[in-house]
């Protein structure tokens, strides 16, 4: 999605937190349009199902910080884009 950085920060070689935080920034931005979220969560749950099955052998090692850090970028976008088309405010009165 042409995410500058995106590598080395899902490798931990960034050098700093803030190298860090300017590349979940991009990455977020780079996940507003929803068709796109949608296919990341599905790629990533893929991935980490993947990686489930393989753990705790060793050649799961290498996969485990990107993980962690994509598993990141996930959870910060679905803070960010919370769905606000169901409204649930009304349920339950009369």
């Amino acid at each position: 999605m042409g995410v500058e950085g995106i590598e080395d920060f899902v490798q931990g070689r960034l050098a700093d937190v803030m190298a860090d935080a300017l590349v979940v920034h991009a990455a977020v931005a780079a996940l507003k349009d929803e068709k796109r979220r949608a296919d990341f969560e599905v790629y990533l749950k893929k991935f980490l199902m993947s990686l489930d099955i393989i753990l705790p052998h060793e050649t799961a090692q290498p996969f485990r910080v990107p993980a962690k850090r994509f598993g990141y970028i996930l959870s910060v976008t679905k803070e960010r884009y919370k769905d606000e088309s169901l409204q649930l405010g009304d349920a339950g009165r009369r």
